[in-house]
C-alpha cells in the first residue's frame, strides 16, 4: 500500500527516513486555527487527523501519515511559531530556568481504518540573559522562524536546554512509536 506523509517538515521527513519507510511526501493544506480547542491533546490529534484527511481524499487507496506538534509554556499558554523577532524573544525568555511541554499528535488514515494518538514530552531550559537571547535570535543558523516556541531541540537552541523528557523523535515532530504501532496494526488488519 501506497504510503505518504502529509507533511513538508524537514525534522518530520528526518523520522520517517531513520526509520526506513518506503514513503513519499505530498504536504497538507490544512489551514490550523488554534482558538478552536482548549485542550492540548485534542488540538494536536484533531489537527493531525485534518492534515491526514486533507490527503487521504485525495488518495483514498494510500495510508497517509498527518502530524501536529505543539508547544505550551510553563503557564500552560500555547507558544505558536512566532511571527516576529519580538514575538520569538518573548517566547524564549518566557522558557528561561523552566519546563516547557510538547505534545505530539499522530493520525494515520487509510482505506477503512483511522488511528491516532499523542505522545507528550518536556523540555527543561537553562537560565539565558537577554543579550544571549538577542544573540541567538540574531544568528542566521538559529533557525528559529518556523519552530513552536522559537527553538528546535536539535538546532542551536540545544545549547540552552538542560534535558528532556520523553520520546526524542515526538519533540521533532512526529512519533516514530505511533508511527510504527500504526503501521503494524493497519499490517494486521489487511493480512
Amino acid at each position: 500500500m501506497r504510503l505518504i506523509l502529509a507533511s513538508s517538515s524537514p525534522r518530520r521527513k528526518e523520522v520517517m527516513d531513520k526509520m526506513g519507510l518506503d514513503y513519499e511526501i505530498i504536504p497538507s493544506n490544512f489551514e490550523e486555527n488554534h482558538s478552536l480547542h482548549t485542550n492540548a491533546i485534542d488540538l494536536v490529534e484533531d489537527f493531525a487527523i485534518q492534515k491526514a484527511a486533507d490527503i487521504f481524499e485525495k488518495y483514498t487507496d494510500a495510508a497517509v501519515i498527518g502530524s501536529d506538534t505543539i508547544v505550551l509554556d510553563p503557564e500552560g499558554k500555547l507558544l505558536g511559531k512566532p511571527k516576529t523577532k519580538d514575538d520569538a524573544f518573548g517566547m524564549v525568555k518566557s522558557l528561561q530556568g523552566k519546563k516547557s511541554f510538547v505534545y505530539t499528535g499522530v493520525a494515520l488514515l487509510a482505506p477503512g481504518k483511522q488511528y491516532v494518538g499523542h505522545k507528550e514530552a518536556s523540555i527543561f531550559f537553562k537560565q539565558m540573559d537577554d543579550k544571549q537571547i538577542q544573540d541567538y535570535l540574531d544568528d542566521p543558523q538559529a533557525d528559529w522562524m518556523d519552530k513552536a516556541g522559537a527553538y528546535a531541540l536539535q538546532g542551536r537552541a540545544a545549547t540552552w536546554i538542560e534535558g528532556y523528557e520523553g520520546e526524542y523523535s515526538a519533540i521533532l515532530g512526529l512519533s516514530e512509536e505511533l508511527v510504527r504501532q500504526f503501521l503494524s496494526e493497519l499490517d494486521k488488519s489487511v493480512a
